[in-house]
């Protein structure tokens, strides 16, 4: 994928932020007819299938954000969410890859996402200091229940975390934990799969775009941004408006080809007598 830059103005700021807006409609469009299409073929929708569809849905969130905060002049917390959206692209192309195994990374998918409930849930119940200033915190007292539900809940989790359709994944996760010493394995690192994000942007043929833009977008995550809040105007430092464009290219460009490659990738693993249909649709409405 490769993106280049131009002069901004507020005519191409417009013009892409109307190709994003069709993009996202879209895509809402292709995922109703999903859920309609799969409801005729599934008496249950495979899990696999589910987890995809909830990944292109959450990349959908993430696009329609920057849609809102960029048409709202909000451009540094919009960098912020488009930097989620390629982390979103690379799980959903990474599971929807049909030279990988799609059902073993849902499920990895899943697994890894059961134990962040139950770690969640490990630290609201903890006995320690920590777990008690987190619960003073959250308002949690056990006068109410509270502790009760979450020992419930806990429960849940951890016979969710035994089911059968996880025992590769327990097994594979159980070795990284203690044979590699790993505290916390990443979902997509089981069975040899990338180690890190980086990894996974290489995997997925986004190695570029991870080395220029997704690093470009760190920055305003962390605080190594924090003096582009200032302008220098004739020698005298003015603080920035909270709303401001300096130069929108870089999110609005980046954003749609996610959106676009996102869109052609869904409908091509779960619809795929449409992929002909979308690409001449995307050629037409948005790289024209």
């Amino acid at each position: 994928m490769i993106i280049k830059f131009g002069v901004t103005n507020l005519g191409n700021i417009d013009k892409d932020l109307d190709k994003i807006g069709l993009i996202i409609r879209k895509q809402e469009e292709v995922f109703d007819l999903t859920i309609k299409e799969l409801t005729k073929k599934y008496e249950v929708v495979p899990d696999y299938i589910v987890f995809a569809m909830l990944l292109f849905r959450k990349i959908i969130e993430k696009l329609d954000a920057v849609f809102i905060l960029i048409e709202n002049q909000s451009e540094k917390a919009a960098e912020s969410i488009c930097r989620d959206l390629f982390e979103n692209h690379l799980y959903f192309k990474f599971i929807v890859d049909p030279k990988g195994n799609q059902k073993q990374r849902a499920r990895a998918y899943h697994y890894s996402y059961l134990q962040d409930q139950l770690y969640l849930v490990n630290t609201l119940l903890s006995k320690k200091e920590d777990g008690r200033h987190i619960r003073r915190f959250m308002g949690i007292e056990n006068r109410d229940g509270d502790l009760e539900k979450l020992e419930k809940e806990r429960l849940r989790i951890s016979n969710s975390l035994q089911r059968e359709e996880f025992k590769n994944i327990k097994l594979e996760w159980d070795y990284l934990l203690k044979r590699k010493n790993i505290n916390y394995p990443k979902w997509y690192s089981l069975f040899k799969g990338p180690r890190n994000i980086r990894e996974l942007a290489a995997r997925c043929g986004h190695l570029p775009e991870y080395l220029t833009l997704y690093n470009i977008l760190s920055t305003q995550v962390h605080t190594t941004n924090v003096l582009h809040q200032i302008e220098n105007i004739n020698g005298v430092a003015f603080l920035k408006n909270l709303r401001i464009q300096d130069n929108p290219d870089l999110v609005l460009q980046f954003s749609r080809s996610l959106g676009t490659f996102s869109l052609l990738e869904y409908v091509n693993f779960v619809l795929p007598e449409q992929t002909e249909s979308i690409r001449k649709w995307t050629i037409s409405n948005i790289i024209k």
